[in-house]
Parts: structure tokens; sequence; C-alpha cells
């Protein structure tokens, strides 16, 4: 089943401009709105194309992703279940992993807290992934974060294969439309240099969705304090080198995350949602971004979203960004202007680092550019000089540097 018909038709604009979605997925498929089926390979790796091209070709309106990504994961899961009795654990952490994410997407698309195929896709993927921590090549942990009232976050702490303890970590916010699940299996950028990464679900994420916490326009900032108080707890992980990254919407959250506390030396943000009031993202593109949103902040009525969102800006808070800091932006965003943007970057403390990309959107389709910001991270917590300049990526991959 997809949501409930009296659901879709609390939001206005969700119902009016469905007709119009229907039709562009028919035309362009899963990836009207994101990178959604590509970002999915560059996680589970080249094994995962036969899936993609299947859900590609079976999804042609809103209702189909829920369905069309659970029989992926259901299907994976048997092809797991069936490797790990014959002990072929590779094949099994694969399908595992491939499993537990498309289960994740699954539940995209079913704004409602108490839809029942949104919670059976939650266990499946709890099921998936917790198998997945079993046989993956890497450890991995499930850490809860202090938040509020008792309540904890949940997250995911990945070490690294290189390196000794105590390891730095980056505290790793999702985007809107990800959940903390969503990281690569093999070669995480992050990984890779020696980074720990703490990956989290913040309020009205994914799991912490499912265990009522809610968005609101400031309370992503306890996940800063309450992601260093979780990681002090780990002797494995060195707590003087403690940095921040998130992307797409995971940028305003995790700026605020980075603003609360002085623990972080450096934060590196990627494809920023920083307008004030976010008008542009909820009323000018894609509707399923505002019902999502709604569905993340518990608001089913849309004239009561539209005069909470007015307190959504980050504006007042550049000052208290302290350490040295980087965005990386496509020059086309269509989700975040370019100028409003600008205007906060450019009241930001100085070290700071600007990335541009010639032409590109919100989801660069450009590679290196997480690459980019986890060496940035890395030569801040070596203590290299941090330039305050502008890098402009050309097309065709030349940089244009100049200083800020």
């Amino acid at each position: 089943m997809g949501m409930r018909s009296e659901t879709e038709r609390q939001i206005r604009r969700w119902q009016d401009q469905r007709w119009v979605l229907d039709n562009i997925i028919r035309l362009y498929g899963p990836d009207w709105d994101q990178t959604r089926s590509a970002r999915w390979n560059t996680y589970c790796g080249p094994r995962s194309t036969p899936d993609i091209l299947l859900l590609r070709s079976r999804i042609k309106r809103l209702n189909d992703i829920p369905r069309e990504f659970a029989r992926i994961g259901k299907r994976r899961e048997q092809i797991a279940r069936q490797a790990e009795e014959k002990s072929h654990l590779v094949t099994a952490r694969e399908s595992y992993f491939m499993a537990a994410l498309a289960y994740g997407t699954a539940q995209w698309g079913l704004f409602e807290p108490d839809n029942p195929d949104r919670e059976m896709y939650e266990e499946h993927l709890v099921a998936c992934y917790d198998k997945y921590i079993r046989f993956a090549s890497h450890r991995i942990e499930r850490v809860e974060i202090p938040f509020e009232d008792g309540k904890t976050l949940p997250a995911l702490l990945h070490y690294p294969r290189i390196g000794k303890p105590p390891y730095p970590c980056i505290v790793y916010y999702p985007g809107m439309d990800a959940i903390k699940e969503d990281a690569a299996m093999y070669a995480d950028p992050f990984r890779e240099r020696g980074f720990a990464v703490l990956s989290v679900d913040g309020p009205g994420q994914g799991a912490s969705r499912a265990r009522g916490i809610l968005l609101t326009a400031d309370n992503s900032a306890r996940v800063g304090p309450g992601a260093v108080e979780a990681l002090k707890k780990k002797p494995e992980i060195d707590s003087s080198r403690l940095v921040m990254s998130g992307i797409s919407m995971g940028t305003y959250w995790g700026f605020r995350a980075a603003t609360a506390t002085d623990a972080f030396k450096a934060c590196a943000l990627m494809l920023p949602c920083w307008e004030p009031g976010m008008h542009t993202i909820f009323d000018m593109a894609s509707p399923s971004f505002k019902i999502n949103y709604m569905h993340m902040m518990g608001i089913y009525d849309e004239e009561e979203f539209n005069r909470a969102m007015k307190d959504f800006t980050l504006e007042g808070l550049e000052e208290k960004m302290r350490c040295p800091f980087m965005l990386i932006m496509g020059e086309d965003d269509d989700l975040s202007p370019m100028d409003r943007t600008m205007a906060i970057f450019d009241r930001i403390p100085k070290p700071k680092q600007l990335v541009v990309y010639e032409g590109q959107k919100h989801s660069v389709e450009l590679p290196s550019f997480p690459e980019i910001a986890a060496d940035f991270l890395l030569d801040c917590l070596a203590g290299k000089e941090i330039p305050s300049i502008k890098i402009y990526i050309e097309i065709m991959g030349g940089q244009v540097v100049t200083p800020l």
C-alpha cells in the first residue's frame, strides 16, 4: 500500500501537483528530483547495476518507489541468507548491505508515521544492517547520541581499516532524503583517509522519526554536543580531533550542530540548503521535498508548515562558526539560490574556502567533491595553513583559484 488518501489530501501543493509529478517520473524515472539510483550505485558498487536497471524499468510513478525498492530488498535478503548458510560471507555481506539500503529507500514516499509498510521496511532495514555489521570488512558500532528529555538519537560509528587508534572522527549529517545507513560499503572517502565516521539520524530522520522524535528549526543543534559526549566515551576515538561534515539539508542541520559546541576542529559542508525560509526547495521544486519535511516535523497542515518555516534560517549564527570552514556547491543550485547562500557564507569568519562547480545544480554530478571535503578536513587536523580562497572547478576539470 502507499500513503493513505487522507494524508495526501491534507497537503494542497502535493495534491495539486501529484499528477504532474507522476508524469515526470514516467518520463525520467526514479532520479527526477535527485541522483537516487546513481547514489545507490555509489554506495553498493557495480554489482548493484542489475538491481538499478530493474528499478529504472519498473518505476513509472511515485507509488512504485516503495514497492519496487522493497522487492529488491526482499530479493537481496534472500540471496544473503542463502550465502550465509553456505558460509559465503562476502556474498552475504554485500547482499545484506544492498537489502538494507533498498529497504531504507522503500520507506521514502510513505510520509506518515504509522504506515504499516514503513514500519515493516524499518524492521527489515535494521535486521539486514545488523547482519551487515556482523560481516562487514570494517568495524561498525551502533551508538546512541544523548538528545533531550531522556531520548537518544541513533547513529552508526564506522572505524577505518588504516591507521591506529585513537582515530580522528567525522560527525556526518546526511541529507533530508537520506538516512544514517547511506554510506559506501567500500572505498568511503573519509574512512580511506583514516577517519572514523559517526553517521547520525538527526531529529525527524530515519529511525529517529520512527521513535517519534520530530524536527524543529533549531533542535538539530543538539546533535553536535550530543555526538561529542558519545564519542568521548569511546577510547578508540580521539575526541581532540573531531570534525563535522554534512550534505544537502544536512548542511543546514550540520551548521547548527557544528556551531553549538567548540569541540569541532573543522567543518566541511557539501551542496547547501541555506536559503532562509527555504522557499525555493519547498515551493518551487518537486513537492516531494515539502511533504517529506512536513513528515519530519510532524506537521500535516500546509499553512502551519509555511508559518513554521519562517524560523528556519542560519542568519545570526555565522560568527559562531569558529573553526576552519569549507562549503562545496554547484554554481546553478536549483534548491538553494546562490545569492542567499553567499550572503550567509560571506559573514562566516576566515579561514574558509568556497568550492564552486561550473554549471552544476544542487545534485553535483561531477566526481571528487566528497574527496575535496575529506582532504580539507585532513589538512585542518594536520595543522596545515588554510588559505581563504575560492576554488572554481570548470566543467573540463580545470581550477581557478582566487583569494576571498
